[in-house]
């Protein structure tokens, strides 16, 4: 990686004008110089090092590519390029069948992504309709080698590199379950659409915005998909440090984002770093003025994580409402009455308890107790549904039967995630590290955690209502091993994520807020909400916050005149919001 290169031009000299050409551009540009940061500061932490099958890989993508081009200065191109460089330095440390797959996958990715001189897309660069026909036609393929019922033997498209996709389309298929393998597929359609974007700007000349760039750039240079494919990876990595795991084994289901309460303490935090107050080594490298160096901002990250067996019942349950004709009736049922199965969350009967005498090392046990000894281990939260991959109904069989799940969280996580921002613009979303069952400790819980939730349903006390054995993942997942592999890939957030805005002294250098929530280092500013905790406490973060206690509620009221029903007061307003209020009004 290149040293940092001084810059000789003011950086408002080089602000583009959206209107600009790219070829005004390049003019303005010739013979200037560039300020390109030194980036080992911020790539310090990523591994550095490189698969030690390289060559082996070497010889494995040269094949391919003379497959693809027998012969022609394509193919030195792409030799020159070293495709295997790139996947032995991402995949470090996958198996050598995982890395193949993975850096082939590299090679489709960037043979689609033509450019003005690639011969075999000299015409699509200039000609729209044949490019998006192209288009279409690769996405067909695409989605009829992810499907579950692609035919083999099938008529083949006729352009090798379209075709040569059929590699990879029943290896993700069959590693995957389907929600992940839609997942897959919608980082592909983005990326072929980004291409489309991409060919419209070159074509019309005109000089993007930052912004637009941006976002075309994410697509169009496949970054999701490469990290999307990670999870074919990862299975198979071998033993490596902690310090570069990542929780890579760990895959977040892609709903956790677009929950409010998720998306809400993750915006905190990357609105308080790109407004300069955070890491002061994170602000500096990403150019970001720092107003307040608190290196708490982000960091400890706790939460609830969730995971459970499944089973088939006789009882009738909320898994029905996937069928339309039930749903309707339900929906007129509580419509008319406001009766019915839509009247209930289908989770409303849990349980919080410790586990047994035992099913833990001593130096674990030990270890929980530290947190509180009055502190429950686990919560039992019984749905009536199928949880399955990370609570995601549609990977439900489509069998007609009914089913729950027995779904068991850890109250007392010792994994901590963090937060950051990846640039200085708060329409960027920021990076986000769950580390998930991160800690060894955590691991061995979740494993315990696992057995007893599966015992709930696998009793005498409940025989009568299951049908058959264990739907999910089956009892052939048994051995420990089996069962943190299976948590380590279906494993959901309860989002409540808290922590990464940490009230504590002033003299504790990772404390964000004070006592009452005032950002420390500024003036006019709190955070009220989940991310304050400085520790998660068992059970649902929601009730701590609305039973949070407020000694000025009546002076409060009393100036803001709010005539409210007393019994609506104390149940429905979000007290710890109305306790800052109160202290702002009195000039605390």
């Amino acid at each position: 990686m290149a040293p940092a290169i001084t810059s000789t031009v003011a950086q408002t000299a080089l602000a583009p004008d959206p209107g600009q050409s790219r070829q005004q551009l390049l003019t303005t540009l010739q013979g200037r110089s560039l300020h390109i940061p030194d980036l080992h500061a911020l790539m310090s932490h990523w591994p550095q090092d490189v698969h030690p099958e390289i060559e082996r890989l070497r010889q494995d993508c040269d094949k391919t590519l003379q497959d693809l081009f027998p012969e022609g200065e394509r193919l030195q191109k792409m030799r020159l390029a070293d495709p295997a460089l790139f996947g032995a330095s991402w995949w470090p440390y996958a198996s050598f069948e995982c890395l193949r797959f993975a850096t082939l996958l590299s090679i489709w990715v960037q043979l689609f992504a033509w450019d003005d001189d690639s011969t075999e897309f000299a015409h699509l660069s200039s000609d729209l309709a044949s490019a998006q026909q192209f288009r279409e036609q690769t996405l067909q393929y695409i989605q009829k080698c992810l499907s579950a019922e692609a035919e083999l033997g099938a008529e083949l498209p006729s352009n090798r590199i379209i075709k040569f996709f059929g590699e990879f389309g029943p290896a993700i298929s069959s590693s995957s379950n389907p929600a992940q393998t839609r997942a897959f597929f919608e980082e592909l359609v983005f990326f072929v659409k980004m291409t489309e974007s991409e060919q419209r700007v070159q074509m019309s000349g005109v000089l993007p915005t930052v912004k637009e760039y941006r976002q075309r750039r994410m697509g169009s240079s496949a970054v999701g998909v490469c990290i999307a494919v990670t999870q074919f990876v990862v299975p198979d990595l071998v033993e490596i440090a902690d310090e570069y795991r990542y929780a890579l084994n760990i895959e977040m289901p892609g709903d956790v984002m677009v929950e409010k309460e998720m998306k809400t303490i993750l915006a905190e935090t990357n609105l308080l770093m790109v407004s300069g107050i955070g890491p002061k080594e994170t602000l500096e490298n990403l150019g970001i003025p720092v107003l307040v160096d608190r290196p708490g901002v982000g960091q400890n990250m706790w939460d609830h994580i969730a995971f459970s067996p499944a089973f088939a019942v006789d009882v009738t349950t909320h898994v029905q409402l996937g069928s339309e004709s039930f749903a309707a009736v339900q929906g007129a049922e509580y419509i008319a009455n406001r009766t019915g199965m839509l009247t209930n969350s289908g989770g409303d009967v849990l349980g919080f308890t410790n586990l047994p005498n035992g099913s833990l090392s001593d130096s674990i046990r030990t270890a929980l107790d530290a947190f509180s000894k009055d502190w429950p281990d686990i919560e039992h939260l019984f749905l009536d549904g199928y949880f399955g991959y990370g609570n995601r109904s549609s990977d439900a069989p489509a069998d007609g039967r009914n089913y729950v799940s027995s779904v068991t969280a850890l109250m007392n996580p010792f994994s901590r995630g963090n937060v950051t921002v990846a640039a200085d613009d708060t329409s960027v979303n920021p990076v986000v590290n769950p580390n998930w069952l991160l800690d060894p400790r955590d691991q061995e819980v979740a494993v315990a955690a696992f057995k007893q939730g599966r015992a709930v349903f696998t009793g005498n006390a409940t025989r009568d209502i299951v049908l058959g054995d264990e739907a999910f993942p089956g009892l052939n997942v048994s051995s420990d091993d089996q069962i943190l592999h299976l948590i380590q890939r279906s494993a959901s957030s309860t989002y409540h994520a808290s922590g990464t805005c940490a009230m504590g002294m002033a003299n504790d250098s990772m404390a964000v807020l004070d006592s009452k929530a005032r950002v420390l280092g500024v003036k006019g500013l709190r955070v009220v909400d989940a991310s304050s905790f400085p520790v998660l406490p068992p059970g649902h973060p929601t009730s701590t916050i609305c039973q949070y206690p407020v000694p000025h509620r009546a002076m409060l009221l009393g100036i803001l005149n709010v005539g409210l029903d007393p019994m609506l007061t104390d149940t429905c307003i979000d007290a710890l919001a109305e306790k800052i209020a109160a202290d702002i009004l009195l000039g605390a």
